[in-house]
């Protein structure tokens, strides 16, 4: 069988079954770029959402200490409010201005005796 590709004299043409070969290195070699060049953009998406969800994390357990903190203490208040009278009435005393049966108010001011009103406003 002969071949229907004439070469100019001198010039030797690569047999088709190399030709061939040259194709798939190249198909080959250009799917490798491509997937390194995919993975890298990839890879700098995925660090900047690790990197995202490491700061996210951060902050969370910094608000979870907290937030336990608070709790303590909260548990605390609320173990004396059940078992020590004398937190509730010290409570009413200052935020209810309760007073026991029998004691006396005094209401101090820092107002001169006799002017018990307040100076009216100007014009």
């Amino acid at each position: 069988m002969q071949s229907l590709f004439v070469a100019p004299s001198g010039v030797s043409s690569p047999p088709p079954n190399r030709r061939a070969g040259r194709r798939s290195v190249r198909l080959v070699m250009l799917l490798v770029v491509a997937f390194v060049i995919g993975n890298a953009v990839g890879s700098v998406r995925g660090l900047t959402a690790v990197r995202q969800a490491s700061e996210a994390f951060e902050t969370l357990s910094e608000a979870v200490a907290r937030l336990r903190q608070e709790n303590g203490g909260l548990r605390v208040k609320a173990r004396q409010l059940r078992e020590d009278s004398n937190v509730i009435e010290d409570l009413a005393r200052q935020e209810l201005g309760l007073i026991r049966p029998g004691e006396k108010v005094f209401i101090l001011s820092d107002q001169p005796p006799g002017d018990t009103a307040p100076a009216p406003a100007g014009p």
